[in-house]
């Protein structure tokens, strides 16, 4: 068998895949394209990765790879040995010739094996390799999946200044197009970080090996102090002679398939609402829409709880991340808002369909399997003499917008969709009367009805989800926040710089200028990338809890800090000149009228808020300083980059000028760990209260926190003049 060589057939370079995502320094929607990298870039590209890759890739990271010339060498030559094939895909803005983001793609072959035993003189590149390979190997990727050939990659890698907008996650779907035109049925990679875990998961990437990068030390990998938890050797397969439903090139995408009037939210006032397609760029929040809604109101989801098994949050994520590829989903907007007012997450439901779907999560399988029996009993194909039809998996309105008939039109903004897309059947299984009303009156016919109790003797693991014999209290909404009271004076300009100082570059000793300003609202999304990216991690309690893993208790803190977000007191430090997010306070305002009584679905985030909370009250703010309102916090962090550097100090530092403009004569914060204690301290807060961890499990049985027992946590204020 000769090695692999790029088909004669297939054009280079040629773009594989065209998307729409924010430009890098505004909220402007822009055009950008991911293809072939061209032979004249190829240097260009070795200088991307080694400027970007080895300082953000865990392993070359902590074993300092960048600042090795032996290693840096090697590694390079690797790259330039990959390139070579002519694999590698780059991603450039329409219109501009700079590097966006890398994938060093490579196809592997059965009789590379014994080639990839190279030997490597720098003990870092050395582990790396081995590593990966490892991993490669462990995975019995050519038995596992019938194949002589797979597409491998050797790093990926976003240019910072278009981070936090899905680039990573469209550079890794262009491998779809490129595999199927290469012949390829398999794509795996190792990848070493959530940043790619995550998108090559939305993508359809599933794990294979899964290995925690402690375990991987202990078997003998030199591979230093890993920031992140695991590594995965993660997979794609490619349906070379694919049946799948695709929507008509000729039926423009976002297209708008529904107007009319009802009430706006907040009045009896008639405004106008839009159903449209929903565009790619808001994929993610639907979803997240989707978790933090749906989940409590479907009947089954409330019955089985759904919403508190983290495995089954997630299988029912992945499989919504799947449906949006088909760009049928319908989202409706008031005109003038991007505001998601009500989603269904339509799709084409198809007889070739395969059925591999693999399902997460038990209480998910057992929800699945009752929608897949009911449609089943449907037996729509036959009994429409249809092929494919308009199917759903989730209609949800948001609970502000409820009571005014937007359900109704969401489904009636299906019979235009199907007409353009060449459909004559829309059907569904609607669980709730909730949704079944308003089917009713868009003019849907009853396929098929079952009794809950009926369903419960046709399988046992069915038997909670009868609404008439469990019953069931709503839950307290996973996404409810703090009260926020105050509003920000609208005569103060926004944004507006509270700070400037100078500390050390992230790259070098010399001092730069950094500047603390309010974080801009097209910048809100990105300020929650940051954060979730380092706070859930790094802080003390979140740490020991394992926040970070629970995708539930992930979702409630994302949302509470977009609402938090929404008073435009947040705070953001740039290097000056540069858009780069080197640090982030959340703020808002607390009250004593606030609520204490705030109830999670997650038990982790739950615990988390109720020590907060007790630490807050034993500090007695309000009567100490005797105020009604006082500035606080939900998350500091500091991109580990600019760590050091008394960063988080002088975001602290911002709060006073910031205080002083809203007419707040105090800032108080639960500090938890000694990183935010220390730069408070320096900042010029003072204790208000201490207790250690160990401490506060005589206060609550919840509030174990192990490994931190001695360390304390401590409440902290700042007067402003």
């Amino acid at each position: 068998m000769t090695p692999w060589q790029r088909p004669g057939t297939t054009p280079y370079p040629q773009v594989w895949h065209t998307f729409q995502s924010l430009d890098s320094y505004t909220n402007n929607l822009v055009r950008y394209r991911v293809q072939d990298l061209p032979p004249d870039r190829f240097e260009d590209a070795v200088e991307h990765m080694r400027k970007y890759f080895l300082r953000d890739e865990p392993i070359c990271a902590s074993l300092r790879l960048a600042e090795d010339p032996v290693g840096m060498r090697e590694i390079c030559d690797v790259w330039r040995r990959v390139v070579q094939q002519r694999c590698a895909v780059v991603c450039f803005q329409e219109g501009s010739d700079e590097i966006v983001g890398l994938n060093m793609l490579t196809v592997v072959s059965r009789e590379d094996q014994a080639q990839q035993q190279q030997q490597f003189a720098s003990p870092a590149v050395r582990a790396f390799v081995e590593c990966t390979l490892y991993m490669t190997e462990k995975g019995q990727l050519f038995e596992h999946f019938g194949v002589d050939h797979f597409l491998s990659a050797w790093g990926l890698s976003v240019h910072p200044a278009y981070r936090s907008r899905g680039l990573a996650t469209e550079i890794l779907r262009a491998r779809v197009p490129l595999c199927k035109a290469f012949g390829l049925r398999l794509s795996a990679t190792v990848f070493s970080h959530p940043g790619s875990q995550h998108p090559a998961a939305k993508v359809g990437f599933k794990d294979r090996v899964v290995e925690r990068f402690d375990e991987l030390t202990k078997k003998g990998f030199q591979l230093g102090q890993i920031p992140v938890e695991f590594n995965k050797l993660m997979t794609l397969s490619i349906e070379l002679d694919n049946m799948v439903w695709t929507r008509p090139q000729n039926v423009p995408y976002p297209s708008v398939w529904h107007t009319f009037k009802a009430k706006a939210a907040d009045s009896d006032e008639l405004v106008n609402y839009v159903v449209q397609d929903l565009p790619e760029n808001r994929f993610e929040e639907a979803i997240e829409h989707l978790i933090g809604v749906f989940i409590y109101d479907e009947p089954m989801c409330r019955a089985k709880k759904l919403a508190e098994q983290p495995e089954s949050v997630e299988g029912i994520r992945e499989m919504w991340r799947e449906l949006v590829q088909h760009r049928m989903a319908l989202v409706c907007f008031q005109e003038g808002s991007d505001e998601i007012v009500g989603l269904n997450m339509t799709y084409v439901s198809s007889k070739n369909d395969k059925e591999d779907y693999v399902v997460k999560g038990s209480l998910w399988q057992e929800v699945f399997d009752a929608v897949v029996y009911f449609s089943e009993k449907g037996n729509v194909y036959d009994q429409y003499q249809v092929t494919e039809y308009l199917a759903a998996m989730g209609l949800s309105v948001s609970p502000k917008y409820r009571g005014r008939g937007i359900a109704t039109e969401i489904l009636r903004a299906r019979i235009p969709l199907c007409r353009a897309t060449g459909l004559k059947l829309t059907s569904t299984v609607f669980t709730a009367t909730g949704s079944q009303i308003p089917a009713a009156k868009v003019g849907f016919e009853e396929s098929f009805t079952m009794e809950y109790e009926e369903l419960a003797r046709a399988n046992p693991r069915w038997d909670n989800v009868r609404p008439s014999s469990v019953q069931i209290q709503p839950p307290t909404n996973l996404l409810a926040s703090p009260k926020m009271s105050c509003t920000r004076p609208e005569s103060i300009p926004f944004p507006s710089v509270w700070h400037r100082f100078q500390a050390k570059a992230p790259d070098s000793d010399a001092e730069v200028t950094y500047v603390v300003q309010d974080l801009p609202e097209d910048r809100f999304e990105d300020g929650v990338a940051f954060m979730s990216r380092f706070f859930p991690r790094d802080e003390q309690m979140n740490q020991v809890l394992g926040l970070a893993s629970d995708s539930v208790a992930m979702t409630g803190v994302v949302q509470l800090w977009r609402e938090m977000l929404k008073l435009k007191l947040s705070v953001v430090c740039f290097r000056e000149g540069s858009p780069e997010i080197v640090g982030l306070n959340v703020l808002g305002v607390a009250s004593k009228e606030d609520r204490v009584d705030e109830k999670f679905a997650s038990a982790i985030f739950q615990t988390i808020f109720d020590t907060i909370g007790y630490v807050s009250q034993q500090a007695n703010v309000f009567q100490r300083y005797g105020v009604d309102r006082y500035l606080n916090a939900m998350g500091l962090s500091v991109d580990p980059t600019f760590r050091g550097r008394g960063i988080a100090t002088e975001i602290l530092k911002a709060r006073a000028p910031l205080c002083r403009a809203v007419g707040l004569r105090l800032t108080s914060t639960c500090f938890t760990g000694a990183g935010s204690q220390k730069a408070a301290a320096r900042a010029g807060f003072q204790e208000d209260f201490s207790i250690t961890y160990g401490e506060l499990r005589a206060v609550d049985e919840r509030f174990v926190f192990p490994g931190i027992e001695q360390k304390p946590c401590k409440y902290m204020s700042l007067k402003v003049d």
